[in-house]
């Protein structure tokens, strides 16, 4: 415990003679509370934990309009195709979010985000395979723990 105490202390700002008490990109935080803090990272997007589409003041938030503008950029061909290729992906994260679970045998979870996969793309015979594998698997564990109660 002691070496932690002693590097945090090695590593803490301390201002020389002539420099601010904080750091500059700290300053403005200084007089915030922590749930400030925590308000103001999360209108940014990449911190975002809930929607929040004002800038904290009743604006707008203008780095999430930003983002959304950017689906929206270009020729309406291209504005499909990029929305196609969102699907794509959500469906290949559906996919291997889906053997992920299976995998560490969290069977509930595999079938639901698998499930939700096959409602956007019901012809995808990879994610069908692991939804059948995810079943067997979960009634093979199951049947196993029944087994194991009635010899008990």
């Amino acid at each position: 415990m002691d070496e932690l105490i002693s590097e945090w202390d090695r590593r803490r700002y301390i201002p020389k003679p002539g420099e601010p008490d904080l750091p500059p990109q700290l300053s403005d935080m200084a007089e915030k509370t922590s749930e400030d803090i925590m308000k103001e990272l999360n209108r940014l997007p990449f911190f975002m934990t809930e929607l929040d589409e004002t800038d904290g003041d009743g604006g707008e938030n203008t780095n999430l309009e930003a983002l959304k503008s950017l689906a929206y950029d270009g020729e309406p061909d291209e504005i499909a195709t990029n929305f196609k290729n969102q699907d794509d992906k959500n469906v290949k994260a559906c996919y291997r979010s889906g053997k992920a679970f299976l995998a560490v045998s969290r069977f509930e979870e595999a079938k639901a985000i698998l499930e939700y996969g096959l409602a956007i793309d019901p012809e995808n015979k990879p994610m069908k395979d692991t939804l059948d594998q995810t079943i067997k698997k979960q009634k093979q564990i199951n049947d196993a723990i029944e087994r194991k109660e009635r010899e008990d």
